[in-house]
């Protein structure tokens, strides 16, 4: 199968798209599906233009009908489209196009689902993109709502949900196909082992009854950290041997590095090599998230997949992962901070150290072979 895929963002740029697409068009090369990927940075055939640089969603649009335009025009030489994240304004080309081609969507979150949140939360300050970009999208998803042929996928119950809310037919309920798990990511080392690397590569000291926490993922208002440190530092007040590691990168990396100085034990990592989230998550005793929105957060699967307790924020996503798995978890109000259930879970945790790691989620739930066979199903690839 000849394959022509669009996605808004691919390696080396961007994050959480571009790693999913690009590990699907990895694996995809191995069944002898030949893709050529079309992104606005990276891929093998970038549209970029000045438009581009518009605010947001209009420069994301503006994306979108280049590329559709595009795929038109060359989808003779195709026997499929896939387009990842899509958001148009006309879908008239698409209708047309899908009487003869096959063509599938998958959706790793919606803006309905930003916009919700950031209206429980009181993230003011976007709530008016968010409101618009919904807007948008309601027109986008009743208008491909009537393309017969059309298959659409989400990561997650959640997002399908969020789907069907916000305007895509109930006729065409997304098939859910989550993003999948390496198998290199399951290192075999033990939590003192990964402590001694953590010291050597990144000078971070922790004793052995230390005990750690660990975020992992974008830090940006939706992601909540600053909530997650305001947490912490009462945390670090009632047990200063607690430790608080923030690894990732966003627009608010330097806002919260502020706080590195005033909080002990507070250590914010920024960026780090994919290679070494294995080692972190290895060295710590949970992993904290108290995000208000997620279409599927693949940091809570490798986290999970590995066995550590999870503290997390009680949203759809978040529920997901958690009716899959057996152990110590808690779910917390993402809209405060709860200090006295986790403190006492922090206890429970210390206490019983031999007895309170998760059962590490079902391989077979988020293997990519299982979750590639399916897709090639989808694209009708026997």
């Amino acid at each position: 199968m000849d394959l022509l895929l669009v996605t808004p963002e691919y390696p080396p740029y961007g994050s959480g798209i571009a790693n999913a697409v690009h590990k699907i068009v990895n694996h995809l090369s191995k069944h002898g599906v030949v893709t050529m990927v079309v992104s606005r940075k990276g891929g093998d055939v970038n549209i970029s233009t000045l438009f581009d640089d518009l605010p947001g969603i209009f420069g994301l649009i503006s994306f979108w009908q280049r590329a559709i335009k595009y795929a038109i025009e060359m989808m003779n030489a195709y026997d499929a489209l896939w387009l990842h994240s899509p958001l148009l304004l006309d879908v008239k080309g698409l209708y047309s196009l899908s009487k003869t081609k096959t063509i599938i969507m998958t959706f790793h979150s919606t803006y309905w689902g930003f916009y919700n949140a950031c209206k429980e939360n009181a993230i003011t300050h976007l709530i008016p993109y968010y409101f618009l970009a919904s807007k948008i999208e309601r027109l986008f998803l009743k208008g491909i709502s009537l393309m017969d042929k059309l298959i659409v996928t989400s990561v997650s119950p959640a997002v399908s949900q969020e789907l069907v809310e916000n305007g895509l037919s109930r006729f065409k309920i997304p098939y859910v196909v989550p993003n999948g798990l390496e198998e290199e990511f399951m290192i075999n080392i033990d939590k003192l082992e990964a402590r001694g690397i953590l010291r050597e590569r990144y000078g971070l000291e922790f004793s052995q009854d230390d005990q750690l926490l660990i975020y992992v993922g974008r830090v940006t208002e939706i992601k909540q950290p600053l909530l997650l440190i305001e947490m912490f530092e009462q945390i670090n007040v009632v047990k200063p041997n607690t430790h608080l590691l923030i690894v990732g990168s966003g627009n608010l990396l330097r806002k919260i590095r502020r706080n590195q100085e005033k909080i002990k034990n507070l250590h914010i990592m920024g960026h780090i090599p994919h290679k070494d989230i294995p080692i972190f998550l290895r060295a710590s005793d949970a992993f904290i998230s108290l995000s208000c929105y997620e279409g599927l957060p693949l940091s809570v699967l490798e986290a999970a997949s590995l066995g550590l307790p999870l503290i997390l924020s009680d949203i759809h996503a978040h529920r997901w992962i958690v009716s899959l798995i057996k152990g110590r978890v808690i779910l917390l109000d993402p809209h405060k901070s709860d200090l006295t259930r986790v403190l006492t879970f922090l206890n429970i945790l210390e206490k019983e150290k031999s007895a309170c790691d998760l059962s590490p989620i079902p391989a077979k739930d988020f293997s990519w072979k299982n979750i590639i066979n399916l897709y090639l199903s989808l694209l009708g690839v026997t």
